[in-house]
């Protein structure tokens, strides 16, 4: 790529429709996207942030977290079916995560977001 900003944003939104494609796979990450472009994982996070304005990994972890919370609002999943379907291994760490990013756990989200009484979580 040369300093030419069209290949840029093309090569950009094909690496988000890739990301948008396979941030459910647990091993998903920054050099994997790298290497399908043939760039060192270096430059492509460099591209991406001055792009985007966010590093790669908090893109793919608020990927990932966003369709977490749209399956805990609307399935009846368990939290740890819900972490395997976004690309978490251990739910745990995606509720630290959730915790992290959001203030609450995955359980007080699903309350809150079905209006229901979170004294309880």
């Amino acid at each position: 790529l040369r300093d030419d900003p069209t290949s840029y944003q093309l090569l950009l939104q094909q690496a988000v429709e890739y990301i948008d494609r396979h941030y459910q796979e647990h091993d998903f990450g920054l050099k994997d996207v790298a290497a399908r472009f043939f760039l060192s994982s270096s430059y492509f996070s460099t591209i991406f942030k001055k792009s985007f304005g966010t590093g790669f990994n908090d893109y793919l972890t608020n990927i990932r977290l966003n369709h977490a919370k749209a399956l805990l609002k609307d399935t009846s999943l368990k939290t740890y079916e819900i972490a395997e379907r976004v690309g978490y291994s251990s739910p745990q760490y995606m509720s630290i995560l959730f915790r992290r990013y959001l203030g609450c756990s995955p359980i007080e989200y699903r309350k809150a977001a079905r209006g229901e009484d979170t004294k309880d979580a």
